[in-house]
């Protein structure tokens, strides 16, 4: 009876002193490591023109060498402010840095380009819900620079805007610089005292292209019979012509 008593306290005395299982420890930051301090900084790109999408890109600099995350964000403010889905992408996402990690992420806004003569414009990127680092600048401003070409309507010279001749009118579009590739400029004509469909053939959305090379191309408007009085042409960027309709 001893020995069986004996026996069951041997044997509490080994279940007691078994080893706990293994839990996951995560891995200790390199000997004199501190908590990463998180700055990001301004950028600014062309804005080029369709189908070309060119990237703002942000550094995002976590000095230290601990672990941490850190969420970021795009806002539409600026001034004059760029807009979410006409200017650029709005977009969100998560920064990582290991123990022992480079400092530097960056973050790439992808632009929308266009062909409107504008200001340079402007959004934010935002730091937000760190996990470990300390944000110290948490804002940079991400600046879209306006590289489109400016776009007028020029008469022809030295000769009527119309021919009755041949019941048409004529201008010309030219670009401000010469285009390195062919370029498609938008056009519509708007009634004056001359209407469409009435004094002309109505062009609610046409289309004239500059070749490359070139920094001008023709636009011609068709007249019917009775014509008279006056209308306009407005092309990309809003500039606009009066067309005169001479009498007979």
């Amino acid at each position: 009876m001893i020995r069986y008593a004996a026996a069951v306290v041997l044997g509490l005395a080994l279940v007691a002193g078994a080893a706990a299982p293994a839990t996951a420890v995560p891995p200790a930051p390199p000997s004199g490591c501190s908590a990463r301090s998180v700055v990001v900084v301004d950028a600014e790109v062309r804005e080029f023109n369709p189908p070309a999408r060119p990237s703002l890109v942000f550094t995002v600099s976590a000095l230290g060498c601990a672990a941490g995350s850190i969420d970021w964000r795009t806002t539409s403010a600026g001034t004059p402010p760029a807009t979410a889905g006409v200017d650029y992408t709005a977009a969100t996402g998560t920064l990582f840095w290991a123990p022992g990690d480079p400092p530097d992420r960056q973050v790439a806004v992808e632009v929308i380009g266009d062909f409107q003569k504008e200001p340079d414009e402007r959004l934010t990127l935002e730091l937000l819900n760190p996990v470990g680092p300390t944000i110290v600048d948490g804002t940079a401003t991400g600046t879209i620079l306006d590289d489109d070409l400016g776009f007028t309507i020029l008469h022809p010279d030295s000769e009527p805007d119309c021919d009755r001749i041949d019941w048409t009118c004529d201008l010309w579009v030219l670009s401000s610089q010469k285009v390195p590739v062919a370029t498609n400029v938008s056009w519509m004509t708007v009634n004056g005292t001359a209407t469409g469909g009435d004094d002309f053939v109505p062009v609610p959305g046409g289309t004239v292209v500059i070749p490359a090379g070139s920094n001008k191309a023709k636009l011609t408007v068709h007249l019917l019979p009775g014509a008279a009085g006056y209308f306009y042409v407005r092309i990309t960027g809003g500039a606009e012509a009066t067309v005169t309709i001479p009498s007979t």
